[in-house]
């Protein structure tokens, strides 16, 4: 999300608006506790090289789950700049990428010619549809991308749709929205639950204090879907696909907390999935 990759600038108190409200402070205050170990995303112009560079610890597991790549063609779904695309094309007869990013494509595209990726190709996706003919594709892979996913059920039958019959989709994601850190930005404070215990607006207020101010109206401008475990599982049932695998990511490995009721959700970090076209 470019919204939050701005430049370094200050909250302006002067201005009403933007003024800390007390929940807010408190949420700062709890910085000594919780310090900021990461530093805010940023636009580099070395970003395909560095998912390049990083694709065989996101991505050799997905490849070896579906027996290799020779001779089969791959989708990239939410490709982002495209490094791990080119990484896939390296070993599959075809490998396509797509994202919803315009300005990430071009960088794809341009870090695909400088890799002389002839067998790689990156196209727009829409919020809810791929631009592919049905039956495409004999593997989809994806990281980090469905907690984003306004719409998992309609995507995940896109999935379908664009799957060869047998085809797999195999995807590591999180963290979802109730977990820890659910509210995806880590680089401004490290409260655990902080969008939780101090709501919206105090979460967002802090993020503005460390970076040019941006106001969004709720969880889903900022590109939270907020889907749980459950969620995800009935968006998977009712696409049609088949399911090797889909488990939970447990928080620090506390994987018998995260399966129980009313707590689950907050002590789950993601989700791992493996799921199939079965006709």
């Amino acid at each position: 999300m470019s919204q939050l990759s701005h430049a370094p600038d200050v909250l302006d108190e002067t201005r009403p608006e933007q003024r800390l409200g007390i929940r807010a402070r408190m949420l700062l205050g709890l910085e000594q506790l919780f310090p900021v170990l990461e530093t805010a995303p940023a636009i580099t112009g070395d970003e395909s090289a560095f998912e390049y560079r990083k694709a065989a610890g996101s991505y050799q597991r997905h490849v070896d789950e579906v027996g290799g790549l020779d001779g089969k063609t791959i989708l990239d779904f939410g490709c982002g700049w495209g490094g791990e695309t080119v990484w896939l094309g390296e070993r599959a007869k075809a490998a396509m990428g797509c994202d919803i990013n315009k300005s990430a494509l071009r960088d794809a595209n341009d870090f695909a010619r400088q890799m002389g990726a002839g067998n790689v190709k990156f196209a727009e996706s829409g919020v809810n549809g791929l631009p592919y003919e049905d039956e495409t594709f004999d593997a989809i892979f994806s990281t980090n991308v469905f907690e984003h996913v306004m719409q998992p059920a309609a995507m995940l039958s896109e999935i379908r749709r664009v799957l060869k019959p047998g085809g797999r989709f195999v995807s590591q994601f999180g963290p979802l929205f109730y977990s820890p850190l659910g509210y995806h930005l880590c680089w401004a404070t490290q409260v655990p639950w902080a969008h939780l215990l101090f709501g919206f607006e105090a979460v967002i207020q802090v993020r503005n204090t460390k970076r040019e101010p941006w106001w969004p109206k709720d969880w889903k401008e900022t590109g939270l879907n907020k889907m749980r475990f459950k969620g995800f599982e009935s968006a998977v049932s009712e696409a049609g696909l088949g399911v090797v695998r889909c488990d939970r990511i447990a928080v620090k490995g506390l994987k018998r907390l995260a399966k129980l009721p009313l707590i689950g959700d907050l002590l789950t970090f993601g989700i791992d999935c493996h799921l199939v076209r079965e006709d």
